[in-house]
């Protein structure tokens, strides 16, 4: 909680000073990874939120171009990946992440700072 507190007050920060680039490059993609990390720890009982959720992390696995977010959003279909309904879906998303070409530039990165990474990209 304190880690997006943090970067929305940087975003907020940023943005008064007109520095656009730093939002960019830098803050949105981070707070794109701060959301992905809290949602893997998350029960979310609502169906409705809960599939809106999978539908955006399925998004953000296969088109994200930051490295982070993208493997945040891919552990967050992991860590759902035997759910009954939207099981199909989700193991699509990590099909269609783990055929992304980035994958291998991006693999040393999401092993050394990701937890459980490990198994997804064998």
């Amino acid at each position: 909680m304190t880690e997006m507190v943090s970067v929305f007050d940087d975003l907020i920060t940023a943005a008064r000073r007109g520095d656009w680039g730093r939002v960019d490059s830098e803050l949105v993609p981070k707070l794109r990874d701060v959301i992905a990390t809290s949602l893997t720890v998350l029960d979310i009982t609502d169906r409705a939120v809960f599939e809106k959720t999978v539908k955006a992390m399925i998004d953000m696995a296969i088109k994200d171009e930051e490295k982070f977010p993208a493997g945040r959003a891919v552990m967050f279909l992991w860590s759902h990946r035997d759910d009954g309904i939207l099981k199909d879906e989700i193991r699509e998303g990590i099909e269609k992440f783990r055929a992304r070409p980035e994958i291998a530039e991006w693999k040393k990165d999401l092993l050394e700072n990701i937890p459980d990474v490990t198994e997804l990209l064998k």
